[in-house]
């Protein structure tokens, strides 16, 4: 397979292995190499071509090399080592996070780093496999019909993809748009938890995940902070609205 240009950003804007036939280009990042090695199969498995990086340095000169559709970011040599990989891939290639069973820390500072999802290490062969299909298919997701949505002082122009809040624009990072652009598409009820992770994250079922709670966790925090207001509302054990 012939690689693209040596632009890193250039290369993540083709999408990876987008052309008919070929399988999703997926990088591995994980410094066990037990562990990255069981990971690896587990996506061959699954028909993806995987590439295994072994340490931080390693994987920015995959990143370096190619596209990749996928970055899965492991447990690496530093604590801040997956922190910096997802500084490095921005916004533009969706990256879950495997990290410590209970490490809440890790969890919180993976989001806030831009995480699309974590899983506890290892993550079983379905939930990998789930969590995986899923991010794949929200990121060949045709582009929303190019509109505005006025929730109050809230404007959402989904063809510029800039939120605005009484005239301040803020910075959200894509899930958080995503999240908060589906809230605003139907403002008056509560979208359940398996409706924002089906129709946001891509996923099939209410997976066990903190990803959608600290996502709008932020999101809420980002809101509040333009006007002091409650726009993010938790409906206990249902979902979520937009108030």
């Amino acid at each position: 397979m012939a690689e693209p240009s040596p632009g890193r950003r250039d290369a993540v804007a083709l999408g990876g292995s987008s052309s008919a036939g070929l399988a999703p280009a997926i990088l591995l990042a994980e410094s066990a190499p037990a562990l990255g090695a069981a990971l690896r199969g587990l996506l061959i498995a699954d028909g993806y071509e995987v590439g295994l990086a072994g340490s931080s340095r390693h994987a920015e000169a995959m990143l370096a090399r190619r596209a990749w559709r996928l970055a899965v970011i492991g447990q690496l040599e530093s604590a801040r080592g997956p922190l910096d990989l997802l500084a490095l891939l921005g916004d533009e290639v969706p990256a879950p996070v495997i990290g410590a069973t209970g490490d809440q820390l890790a969890l919180v500072r993976a989001f806030e780093a831009g995480a699309d999802d974590f899983m506890s290490s290892p993550p079983s062969q379905l939930e990998l496999r789930l969590r995986v299909r899923a991010l794949l298919r929200r990121g060949q997701a045709p582009a929303a019909a190019g509109r505005t949505i006025t929730v109050g002082d809230l404007r959402i122009d989904s063809l510029r993809r800039t939120v605005t809040l009484r005239g301040r624009c803020l910075d959200l990072r894509r899930l958080e748009y995503e999240l908060l652009l589906r809230l605003a598409a139907d403002p008056s009820r509560v979208l359940t938890r398996h409706e924002l992770l089906a129709e946001v994250w891509g996923y099939p079922c209410a997976c066990s995940t903190r990803t959608l709670d600290s996502h709008a966790s932020r999101l809420r925090r980002k809101l509040a902070a333009v006007d002091g207001g409650r726009w993010v509302l938790n409906v206990r054990a249902v979902g979520y609205r937009l108030i």
